[in-house]
């Protein structure tokens, strides 16, 4: 029986999306050990996997990463340096066979570098690459680049803990944006091909293996299932906007839809003031079994988000928050399944303007259609099992043959 070590990074986007995976692997025989925070304890253990939490003294609430990819990278980078040194003594009695690490759990990377045990990236994110990013609109890219010079002390810092990683235990010394463009031997990602720019460009090693998405059972099926839907959710981590709220209360105030928004656990729903008629407002709903009956959703464009809409074929209204967020929207519009507003356009008359553009054009839908079918016809939690014992498999029998050589 095989064991594997899971380094998750812990916010629902990335927990999420490898549970069906998890689950697989162990309904196969594999023994798990997942590493994640108390917030998804529940979840991870009925998998059948052990649960295991991250002792660091640097918070991983995710409430609390914000826009700057400098400053999330530095913040990883420095989760890294305080864990490895205990991690290494704890992978070292596990004596695991392989290690599944989060594209964003970096620690999970340089521990299988440093013990030399074969690994497995796990993509829940928008893949890209550097002619992507160099790709954006002129005014994103020039954002993102302004917010480099602007956060010179979190180079500086990540700079430090970088040469520290480099020097104490022999790693390639780590780059601000290898979360989104390192590889391994092997490379998870929750998506469809379809979905991804210059997807062609990738090689074996990379699985596009689709979503894992749940339906829920005994949903309370608290809005009208007769009426078209407008579901508006900006996620759990760039969702304390009472502004954008209320602008969506003023652009849709009377209009022949339901609209249900999802505003998260952050805004006290008492100073958005009273919803006209035609809104519901909550806390959290059950977005999948919203989307089933939704015409568009006004998402932020995470990647589960983006991908629980288009499975259901419904066309979006991006409005993005983070780097990666801006890239999946860009790409969300260029296959003709939705559209972008951005923050300086963000004023009730275009917003609704966008909406109904979106919901009037045929065009929308059929091309959401498109995507769905891709997304469908992935291999899927299966697909990635095979992969990973595949992977996992030829590295043994490397490791006998290589022995056999010794010998």
């Amino acid at each position: 029986m095989a064991k594997g070590i899971f380094f998750s990074m812990p916010a629902y986007g990335h927990v999420n999306p490898t549970l069906a995976v998890v689950a697989e692997l162990v309904r196969r025989g594999n023994s798990i050990i997942y590493y994640s925070t108390e917030e998804f304890q529940p979840r991870i253990e009925k998998t059948g996997s052990i649960f295991r939490n991250y002792q660091t003294s640097i918070s991983f609430d995710h409430h609390q990463i914000d826009h700057n990819t400098f400053r999330l990278s530095t913040r990883l980078l420095m989760v890294t340096q305080e864990m490895i040194p205990a991690l290494i003594e704890q992978l070292i009695k596990d004596d695991p066979d392989y290690i599944i690490y989060d594209t964003m759990s970096p620690w999970g990377k340089y521990l299988a570098s440093i013990l030399n045990i074969p690994s497995i990236r796990s993509i829940p994110i928008f893949l890209f690459d550097r002619k992507t990013l160099l790709s954006m609109k002129s005014d994103d890219i020039q954002s993102f680049i302004q917010t480099g010079y602007q956060n010179q002390h979190e180079v500086v810092k990540f700079r430090s803990i970088a040469d520290h990683l480099h020097k104490t235990y022999g790693i390639p010394k780590p780059n601000f944006l290898d979360m989104y463009f390192d590889k391994d031997d092997l490379n998870i990602v929750y998506t469809s091909g379809m979905l991804v720019p210059n997807a062609s460009a990738y090689d074996d090693s990379f699985k596009f293996v689709g979503p894992s998405l749940t339906s829920e059972n005994d949903v309370d099926k608290f809005w009208d299932t007769s009426i078209p839907v407008i579901y508006i959710s900006l996620g759990t981590i760039f969702n304390d906007q009472l502004g954008f709220y209320r602008k969506c209360f003023e652009a849709f105030a009377d209009l022949d839809y339901q609209i249900v928004i999802s505003v998260g656990s952050k805004v006290n729903t008492l100073e958005l003031g009273t919803p006209p008629n035609n809104f519901i407002v909550k806390h959290t709903v059950p977005q999948f079994e919203i989307l089933k009956h939704a015409s568009l959703f006004i998402s932020h464009g995470g990647m589960n988000s983006t991908h629980e809409a288009l499975y259901h074929g419904v066309p979006l209204l991006l409005y993005p928050q983070a780097l990666d967020q801006y890239l999946l929207a860009s790409r969300v519009e260029e296959l003709g399944a939705g559209k972008i507003i951005k923050g300086k356009e963000m004023v009730p008359s275009l917003l609704r303007a966008m909406a109904l553009d979106i919901l009037e054009r045929q065009a929308y839908q059929e091309s959401a259609r498109e995507i769905s079918h891709s997304l469908r016809h992935c291999s899927g939690y299966k697909g990635a099992v095979d992969a990973i014992e595949n992977y996992y498999q030829s590295t043994r029998q490397f490791s006998i043959s290589e022995g056999s050589i010794e010998n």
